[in-house]
């Protein structure tokens, strides 16, 4: 049967209106569809991911946000100092918009690959050099560290109390210094015991400085550094000593000896740095974290709960809420040593 002129009419103009509708839908959803685009950030350490330690914080909290449709993050581990500009660069190449280098030692390789790729912006971790799209960030732990003073001053039956550190940098000056100020806040009678392992890494070094503690007689300590960290609470695990981790919740490590950790949760500093960047406000500063804003926080006291006096565990926690609401100022001394 043959098809009226009509017929064809009312299919052609059947046809264009659905063209036309379909060019116009996406002309309306256009815009939607690129203010959804993904936001790729690429995360970028020295060592292995899951450390228990300080890649673990950062990783931790990226896995949080990598779970919003909007945000991809990729991971890059046991990337050298020597090949993070090669590593780095090929993201940016790839068009992604954040890179996080989660270590200062990345700091001169930073400088010279961020240049390269004005679009894309760079976080490094402690970074005390800056360009447009070069920032730093930095998670401060010494209002936890002053908290874990003030808990091993009261609990100490030596009076004698003992910290492990890696080297006299900035940041680490800045946590050495909170302990002494919250050890000296609770009990000035207190003598602290104090090593700089000069390593990151080296867990013989952290157990054996903690050895040589305990023979001195320090009953309780704390840590502000990953594998030499680890060694200390291997040892006071052995002697049966109090230990305090650092950057993730170390307690099942050695449930006996962990009372606490000082625990960082980046998650809101990483959003922070990702809207800077979205928003086009991005600058070439110190992005700051710390107790203040819920970056940092005290980990359980698991085991301890029943063991620590009723009265020390008030005292802490009236601290941290006051160091929250800004009535007790913690010290931030990035430059030299306290004397203990």
């Amino acid at each position: 049967m043959a098809i009226s002129r009509g017929t064809w009419i009312a299919l052609g103009l059947v046809i264009i209106l659905i063209v036309a509708g379909g060019i116009g839908y996406w002309w309306y959803m256009r815009p939607l569809e690129e203010e959804g685009e993904v936001f790729k950030v690429a995360f970028i350490v020295t060592a292995a991911l899951d450390d228990r330690s300080w890649n673990q914080w950062g990783y931790d909290a990226l896995k949080d946000i990598d779970e919003l449709d909007d945000v991809e993050v990729t991971y890059a581990e046991y990337v050298e100092i020597t090949d993070f500009e090669r590593v780095a660069g090929d993201y940016a190449a790839e068009g992604y918009d954040l890179i996080i280098a989660h270590t200062y030692d990345y700091q001169e390789a930073a400088l010279a690959v961020a240049p390269q790729y004005p679009d894309t912006n760079f976080a490094l971790y402690g970074a005390f050099s800056f360009l447009p799209n070069l920032a730093g960030y930095g998670v401060w732990g010494h209002e936890g560290l002053y908290c874990t003073g003030m808990l091993g001053a009261m609990l100490t039956e030596t009076d004698k109390v003992g910290i492990v550190l890696a080297m006299k940098y900035p940041v680490q000056l800045v946590e050495f210094n909170g302990f002494v100020s919250g050890v000296q806040a609770a009990n000035p009678n207190v003598t602290i015991y104090t090593s700089w392992t000069g390593t990151w890494y080296d867990v013989a070094k952290g157990y054996e400085a903690a050895i040589s503690m305990i023979d001195d007689g320090v009953d309780f300590i704390s840590i502000v550094l990953s594998g030499p960290g680890i060694g200390a609470i291997d040892a006071c695990e052995e002697r049966g000593k109090y230990v305090t981790g650092a950057f993730v919740d170390m307690n099942d490590l050695a449930p006996d000896a962990v009372v606490t950790s000082v625990v960082y949760y980046p998650y809101n500093a990483f959003m922070t740095l990702i809207d800077a960047t979205r928003d086009g406000t991005f600058e070439g500063k110190s992005y700051d974290f710390d107790m203040t804003d819920g970056t940092v926080q005290l980990a359980p006291y698991h085991g301890f709960e029943d063991i620590i006096p009723q009265d020390v565990k008030d005292t802490i926690a009236e601290t941290v809420q006051n160091i929250q609401l800004g009535t007790v100022k913690v010290p931030f001394i990035p430059d030299r040593e306290l004397p203990t």
